[in-house]
């Protein structure tokens, strides 16, 4: 949808960073939207990431390191977290610049860093918003062709808010929302 559409306001529902005024939000055979805050909490934590239009990265970080401090958010540490950080990183395919400051990376693996930060978690869901809103045409088919490959590899289901018709074009099913 167009900009002023709704497209933010749907995401942060579907993340489980609002509630709706009416209605419901269904996530695996679970009434999302009735939770209280801490299970929503609790229930985005364990089955839902969130990509925003800015990744919120840690510049100063390594690629891993933003990775690795996401799933400490989450309450994994040690080698599980690293392992995972490892394998997210490289899933995204930054392996080769896993150590590298994020502030030195380009927009497009920035990213796929925050890509990497959802995918590690092992949610079901991955929702973004406006993922490609600072990317080239090169950078966009990059991530959109990263979202069909890790949806088709992991099982992860990408819900992205986007106008981006590369991006549009790139997905399994389309919903439009009108402004």
């Amino acid at each position: 949808g167009p900009s002023g559409s709704g497209k933010s306001t749907l995401i942060a529902l579907l993340a489980g960073l609002d509630v709706p005024d009416e209605g419901e939000i269904l996530v695996d055979g679970v009434v999302f939207s009735r939770l209280s805050r801490e299970a929503r909490a609790a229930f985005r934590r364990d089955r839902i990431a969130f990509v925003g239009q800015s990744p919120g990265l840690s510049g100063f970080l390594g690629a891993r390191e933003n990775v690795e401090l996401g799933l400490a958010l989450r309450g994994i540490g040690g080698v599980e977290a690293h392992e995972r950080s490892n394998e997210a990183v490289a899933a995204v395919g930054l392996a080769e610049h896993a150590s590298r400051r994020v502030d030195a990376l380009s927009a497009g693996q920035r990213e796929r860093v925050a890509v990497a930060r959802a995918l590690a978690a092992g949610p079901g869901v991955i929702v973004a918003d406006e993922p490609t809103a600072r990317l080239d045409m090169a950078a966009t088919l990059a991530l959109g062709g990263l979202f069909a490959d890790l949806a088709r590899g992991h099982g992860t289901t990408f819900v992205c808010a986007t106008h981006d018709p590369v991006l549009i074009g790139l997905a399994d099913a389309e919903v439009r929302l009108g402004s």
